[in-house]
């Protein structure tokens, strides 16, 4: 039989254990800055990322959100990963697509 696991514990000690690598990062003077690029209209999405910001802000790490149309094209979209790659002040992109 399986091992049940306690994910909110787990979930827990995970964040405990990323607030320690934010605390020591921000100790060299770096500090975590994450963009979320939101694609589409899905309310669930809109809901995901929001969560997920509070829980960056949460750990110390600064989170942009970038909400962009449905109909966004696909040009528009890379020309904002491409400005948001040459930032050097952003550590981490990622895209959500419903």
């Amino acid at each position: 039989m399986g091992k049940i696991i306690d994910g909110k514990a787990f979930a827990n000690l995970l964040g405990q254990n990323l607030k320690e690598k934010v605390k020591k990062l921000k100790d060299e003077g770096i500090t975590p800055h994450f963009c979320v690029i939101n694609i589409g209209d899905n309310p669930a999405s809109k809901i995901y990322v929001r969560t997920k910001k509070r829980r960056a802000e949460k750990m110390g790490i600064i989170q942009d959100i970038y909400q962009m149309s449905a109909d966004t094209k696909q040009e528009e979209a890379i020309a904002l990963i491409d400005k948001l790659n040459a930032d050097p002040a952003i550590n981490g992109l990622m895209v959500q697509l419903p």
